[in-house]
């Protein structure tokens, strides 16, 4: 599953540094980040972890993720009324098609 461009992107940018690594700590400069952790995380990461029902290991959790979503993907995509302008595709990047559409009339004002 793809992700968003700027995710793709950073993760490329620091894969080589990172793969097989465990990150201690991390700055984040970001203001705008929406869910901040907790001061004592890094000493109660396990109680947490156990809270929200998730592994501490990062692989099983990107591969359940990763589950979830092509689950998603099949269940839209089977549940999607027969519409050949519309079809997920079964490729390695995942991809969406969408045919292009006739124009439709202005709505009257």
């Amino acid at each position: 599953m793809p992700e968003l461009p700027e995710v793709e992107t950073t993760r490329r940018g620091i894969a080589q540094t990172v793969i097989g690594r465990q990150i201690a700590a991390a700055i984040v400069r970001e203001p705008r980040l929406r869910w901040r952790l907790p001061a004592d995380f890094a000493d109660q990461r396990t109680p947490y972890y156990q809270a929200l029902n998730k592994p501490l290991d990062p692989d099983t959790f990107l591969t359940g993720l990763q589950r979830q979503m092509q689950q998603a993907l099949q269940r839209l995509d089977t549940g999607m009324p027969h519409n050949p302008g519309v079809k997920i595709l079964q490729r390695p990047q995942g991809w969406i098609r969408v045919a292009k559409m006739a124009r439709q009339p202005d709505p009257p004002n």
